[in-house]
């Protein structure tokens, strides 16, 4: 395998940014048939799936690939024989694992599971250091935040608002660096807060700790603004970075205003990684010398640029323990390729998938406003609730509509499911909001996503 440290991997990265797009474009082909070719060698599956590639082949000559295929032949698909799913299985079992290599070189890390079963991915170091160098320099050294005063001080004070545990990757990522703050004897720079954390609660202790840099879903620092713009709140962060969720523009700016700070945001995966950054003028501009993104239709076939697409094929140029070529994502994207005045030279997109509704509820004439994802981090609370739905038909009443595991009571999973929100809702100061369970299928977006919470009232 095509070892690649830090060092050399931030001077790709930079190297890239001093190309113009056509270079661009021919670097990420030449990453391209190094990866196919790698594949071809070391992959079973790959190399029975590609053995009719002609001699010339371009990106369109290669085969799409499904989660389904990927997650069935993950022993054959891995380009390392060592890798087997039960060693995986092993490996997950203990939560501590996770903060340790997987045989000693690899991470294990896995998807959300809104679409189908989660799927296992492996990284390499390659991936790892290569992915690493984009978050040093088109992220953090980026346009948006390269100017912001004091972010290069060291072991400033971070703060993590997400979901909490299990193989989320935000809560990994968060967990290991309060770790290494914590063998520096600082762990009390470092405040993890669980989204279903009560308000006035998060209020409290952001007001105490204040935070540096804040790390959160779009979503919840969105409701949060609320509470700073009415004096409830009051803390002066650095930078704000969201990921996970779409970010509209308007509620960036929106953010940004009333924290007096650089609001940013990035499109990653687990599939893909580190896919796209944004810009100071709101464009998510592609990683395309590493990630290769194809929006297309229902059907595959490509869609031109300025339209909006069913779905898209992620190449991962990175990682070659586990190759991600094609692979069909039902994120729904608008590309552009039309020059953008901030100066970067790679195209961008415009996210349309993975939205959640904000749900408001009054409580005694104050606004409680409540990212709908966090109704599904309620289930986490047991187990058996595949998949929870929250449809907010009043102002004062939702429905619930639950995807039951195999081998679990219904009546008692859908009873544990409704105490747990119930008990959220509590907690969050709203104790009369009329809670209706049925008995109807989950419903999803026309790209196959499910819709965690949205409103359907006027």
């Amino acid at each position: 395998m095509e070892f690649i440290d830090a060092k050399e991997a931030a001077a790709l990265v930079a190297g890239a940014d001093r190309r113009d797009r056509k270079e661009i474009e021919a670097l990420a082909q030449q990453r391209l048939h190094f990866l196919v070719d790698y594949a071809r060698e070391h992959s079973p599956y790959l190399k029975e799936k590609y053995a009719d590639l002609p001699d010339n082949y371009g990106l369109a000559d290669i085969p799409i690939s499904t989660r389904e295929e990927m997650t069935q032949q993950f022993d054959r698909w891995v380009s390392d024989p060592e890798i087997t799913s039960e060693k995986v299985n092993e490996y997950l079992a203990d939560f501590e694992n996770l903060f340790t290599p997987f045989l000693g070189k690899y991470r294990v890390i896995s998807t959300s599971g809104t679409t189908a079963k989660p799927l296992r991915i492996i990284r390499d170091s390659r991936h790892l250091a290569i992915h690493d160098a984009l978050m040093a320099q088109r992220y953090f050294g980026g346009p948006l935040l390269k100017d912001v005063e004091g972010l290069d001080e060291p072991d400033l004070k971070q703060c993590a608002i997400i979901s909490p545990g299990g193989m989320n990757s935000s809560y990994l990522s968060f967990e290991r660096l309060r770790r290494s703050y914590k063998a520096r004897g600082m762990e009390d720079r470092t405040l993890f807060l669980s989204t279903l954390t009560p308000p006035e609660e998060m209020i409290l202790k952001l007001n105490a700790f204040q935070p540096d840099i804040i790390g959160c879903y779009p979503s919840v620092i969105y409701s949060l603004a609320f509470e700073q713009q009415a004096g409830r709140l009051d803390i002066h962060p650095k930078i704000i970075g969201c990921s996970a969720e779409k970010l509209p523009e308007e509620n960036r700016k929106f953010i940004s205003e009333v924290f007096g700070c650089p609001v940013n945001d990035n499109y990653c995966s687990t599939e893909g990684g580190e896919v796209a950054m944004l810009c100071p003028n709101g464009h998510l501009h592609v990683n395309s010398d590493w990630v290769i993104v194809e929006p297309v239709d229902r059907e595959d076939n490509p869609v031109p640029c300025g339209v909006k697409s069913e779905g898209i094929l992620m190449t991962n140029l990175a990682c070659l323990v586990q190759p991600v070529i094609r692979y069909h994502m039902s994120d729904s994207v608008i590309m552009h390729d039309e020059i953008c005045g901030c100066g970067l030279n790679t195209p961008w997109i415009e996210i349309e998938g993975r939205v959640e509704d904000v749900l408001e509820f009054d409580r005694n004439g104050t606004a409680v406003r409540i990212p709908g994802f966090l109704f599904q981090v309620c289930t986490d609370e047991f187990s058996g609730c595949d998949h929870c739905q929250v449809i907010q038909r009043a102002p004062d009443a939702i429905e619930i509509r639950a995807s039951i595991q195999q081998g679990y009571d219904r009546i008692e999973t859908e009873q544990k499911l409704l105490f747990a929100i119930r008990k959220f809702l509590e907690g969050n100061g709203l104790h009369s909001i009329r809670i209706e369970l049925v008995d109807k299928p989950l419903q999803r977006t026309r790209s196959g996503k499910l819709r965690i919470a949205f409103k359907d009232f006027v």
